[in-house]
């Protein structure tokens, strides 16, 4: 059984898959696979991955009829043997001292939640094993606006805890899907490890790629504003019950949802008929809830009074 699994979901990817996969065999900790899950990719993905499967047994490789990154991600965990669990995306790479900082780190702070930065620039990842600060609980706050608690594909998860309470990716979820898990599986977490804390790498060990024009970053869809609404529920709940954070900080969150949430109102009014769906999306539960939220804390936004 390997330390360590690593899902892949591969679509329209040939340009950086290479470059991807080679960041995976160039790791200084060798006890590790790779799940591989072609979505049904219309280039020459597919046959990227068969190269390196035939090249190393450590990558395997699933071929699927086009499902949806959500779905690739989950039938690839269903595939993994391994202790931990990591995600990478198709147009990204990992340090080669990833997989060999993350594993220490976890075995030196048994009870934290192990988190990794990332950057955009590929000269600035560490090349060297990095060390991991820990952070409070309480700050979660700060490490939600900081985008660190957005990804699947800067944690490290136990397999066994995301098997036991049945965490997958959903389907059918355009954005918000990567910090349901995220969030849902520290919801998880610090409820077994009440004294853990966030252990974040001091330096960036995982390279985010900005400009494939293919990914979902690039795609604003007509489900953005619904779909963050989604996630506003979820991330209210967090935050009022999960983790303690200081009255400041909330406050700081909810001018970040209100702003995000009048960024899909802006999507909304832009479509035909958008003006229609725009006053849906205002009358929503979580809407209400939000700009509520955010009027009783006192919160200053443009957005807030128009929201109102």
């Amino acid at each position: 059984m390997p330390k360590i699994s690593i899902v892949i979901p591969v679509y329209g990817a040939e340009k950086y898959l290479p470059r991807c996969l080679d960041s995976l065999a160039a790791q200084t900790f060798a006890d590790w696979e790779c799940i591989l899950v072609d979505d049904g990719s219309p280039d020459g993905s597919g046959a990227i991955c068969d190269r390196y499967v035939q090249a190393d047994p450590r990558f395997v490789v699933i071929h699927q009829k086009n499902q949806g990154g959500s779905a690739a991600r989950n039938n690839g965990v269903d595939r993994a043997r391994g202790e931990y669990l990591a995600f990478l995306d198709n147009d990204d790479a990992y340090s080669p001292f990833l997989l060999e900082s993350v594993l220490a780190a976890q075995q030196r702070q048994p009870e934290d939640l192990i988190v990794w930065r990332y950057s955009s620039v590929e000269s600035e990842l560490a090349e060297k094993c990095c060390e991991f600060s820990r952070i409070e609980t309480k700050k979660a706050g700060q490490l939600y606006l900081q985008s660190h608690l957005y990804y699947a594909w800067n944690k490290l998860f136990r397999l066994d805890l995301v098997r036991q309470i049945k965490l997958a990716h959903i389907p059918g979820i355009t954005y918000g899907d990567d910090v349901y898990f995220s969030m849902e599986y520290a919801h998880h977490w610090f409820r077994l490890h009440p004294q853990g804390c966030f252990a974040v790498s001091d330096a960036p060990l995982y390279f985010y790629e900005s400009g494939n024009e293919n990914s979902t970053t690039f795609r604003l869809k007509p489900c953005y504003c619904k779909d963050e609404l989604w996630l506003t529920g979820h991330v209210l709940d967090w935050f009022e019950q999960d983790f303690a954070i200081p009255e400041e900080d909330m406050r700081l969150v909810l001018i970040h949802l209100l702003k995000t949430i009048a960024g899909g109102l802006s999507v909304d009014a832009a479509q035909p008929g958008g003006k229609a769906l725009a006053r849906e999306h205002l009358n929503d539960p979580v809407a209400r809830r939000l700009v509520e939220k955010a009027q009783a804390l006192g919160c200053y936004s443009p957005f807030l009074f128009p929201m109102a």
